[in-house]
């Protein structure tokens, strides 16, 4: 009988339980109840939840952390993919103007003013996965905010003057990462509006999460001398991939942790995203998609006259999205890319020596378009899409997220920019089965500035800023708050 088994092994078996079953097993008996609602299991399993999905939302400080947050963080991931419906549309997906299930918006988070910010000031914010920590930028100010704060939305964890500015120039966030023990890296751009080209510059900052008293350090500073301005891109590792505007286009890597990197002549004009593989560069731009073999960085930067494009396919006409990496240290080889090139079609490649490809059917309208930075849950891709449904409210937006798979290993042996070759040249890789991806509504006829918009489908969480006042901060959520928190 279970109720004979020692506690310590069904706390063992809990462990290795998913989350959301250990939920729904409480009540089949009292010693699996009582199990059930120690602290000690639900911080292992969270903690293994967090790994599963790449989370990051604290470590040392679990114990001060009430149970029913522990129990609702952990859950999260499961409880959104719940709430995608596997039917992607309403009506026909072969219809054009089909429009999908809108999720019920169960609270919104509007973070307070900081008291010397006007309508203009733009702030810019980073949600870490896992939905506890944002990051936001403004004026030369890094703040950090801890959303599982009792109320989260009057004071940040820290606010420090990362970067002294002039009244006209602007601090954004573009990036963040995290390595082992709650350190969370982020990377800043800094232009200066009033006198553009004349002062850009990229940082990197790190904060220790675990800490009692979080502060912000600077990790390494790009600056480039002259006119520039310096646009972030991608980052693989430690390296990270950006454009310098100026009389001339360069585009360039940095190793932010050595320092080391070089720049070179971008071929095409408009170089609009660039990607990092372990072996190669891919520049996308308005006339082709270019790969370089890059030689090694050195310090202090320069620019290789040497450095010409290994390979160059042919540009089709598509939008394209890159899944954003949250750890420092790898885990897959390479990252994955997805070309949305009719409107219906969207393959995603990933850069590997054998061929993985995957492509769904979306039937949106012809008026979404596709945000060049997507996100993962479980086995999905996760790209967000918008349109503008009234011509005559331009602030307003429709947006919504499409789950498509990650790509497959095929059976063929090919040579990672093959894949690059198939998108490139508009192949529509009708030897490949398709299937209808799953959309589900996030915003419907929203006030939402699209380019600063950031899903988090681990917490269930939309944070975005308004397009007539940038310096709101929106932190939407998609999943019911824990009923009760001061359960401990």
């Amino acid at each position: 009988m279970i109720q004979n088994l020692p506690i310590e092994l069904i706390l063992a078996v809990l462990q290795v339980t998913p989350a959301i079953d250990i939920i729904s097993i409480r009540k089949t008996c009292r010693l699996i109840r009582d199990a059930s609602y120690q602290k000690s299991l639900w911080i292992s399993v969270l903690l293994s939840v967090c790994i599963e999905h790449d989370m990051l939302v604290g470590g040392n400080g679990f114990m001060g952390i009430p149970l029913a947050r522990l129990e609702h963080a952990a859950t999260a991931p499961a409880r959104f993919l719940a709430l995608v419906p596997e039917q992607p549309f309403i009506g026909d997906v072969d219809e054009e103007g089909t429009e999908p299930y809108f999720l019920p918006i169960r609270s919104t988070l509007f973070l307070s003013d900081p008291a010397d910010l006007d309508m203009m000031d733009p702030q810019s914010a980073l949600l870490v996965r896992g939905g506890r920590f944002l990051v936001v930028a403004c004026r030369g100010h890094l703040r950090l905010w801890d959303l599982w704060r009792d109320h989260a939305d009057s004071d940040p964890v820290t606010s420090q003057v990362v970067i002294p500015l002039p009244d006209d120039s602007d601090l954004q966030c573009e990036d963040y990462w995290f390595g082992n023990g709650g350190q969370l890296f982020v990377a800043l751009s800094v232009h200066d509006n009033a006198r553009p080209f004349v002062y850009a510059a990229l940082l990197v900052y790190g904060i220790n999460t675990h800490a009692v008293t979080p502060v912000f350090k600077k990790v390494n500073e790009l600056r480039l001398a002259g006119r520039s301005r310096l646009r972030y891109r991608h980052r693989r590792g430690t390296r990270i991939a950006y454009t310098r505007a100026g009389a001339q286009e360069l585009a360039g890597v940095w190793d932010y942790e050595s320092g080391n990197g070089l720049m070179w002549r971008a071929e095409g004009p408009g170089a609009s995203h660039i990607t990092l593989t372990s072996s190669a560069v891919i520049c996308n731009s308005r006339a082709a998609i270019d790969i370089y073999k890059l030689p090694p960085g050195a310090s202090p930067m320069r620019i290789d006259e040497n450095v010409v494009p290994w390979r160059r396919l042919p540009r089709c006409s598509a939008q394209y999205a890159w899944y954003h990496t949250p750890r420092r240290d790898l885990r897959s080889d390479e990252p994955a890319l997805s070309f949305w090139r009719d409107k219906q079609l969207m393959h995603t490649f990933a850069s590997t020596p054998k061929t993985e490809i995957s492509v769904v059917r979306l039937p949106l309208p012809r008026a979404y378009n596709m945000n060049s930075r997507g996100t993962h849950i479980g086995t999905s891709l996760v790209s967000t899409h918008w349109h503008i449904p009234d011509l005559g409210e331009t602030a307003l937006r429709t947006v919504l997220a499409a789950f498509v798979p990650q790509p497959q290993t095929t059976a063929e042996e090919q040579d990672a920019e093959s894949n690059w070759s198939c998108s490139a040249a508009g192949s529509n890789c009708a030897h490949l089965p398709s299937e209808i991806g799953r959309t589900v509504g996030l915003l419907n006829n929203v006030d939402v500035d699209t380019t600063r918009m950031q899903l988090d489908p681990t917490s269930g969480t939309l944070v975005y800023r308004s397009r007539s006042d940038f310096s709101k901060i929106y932190v939407t959520r998609y999943l019911n708050e824990p009923a009760t928190l001061h359960r401990s």
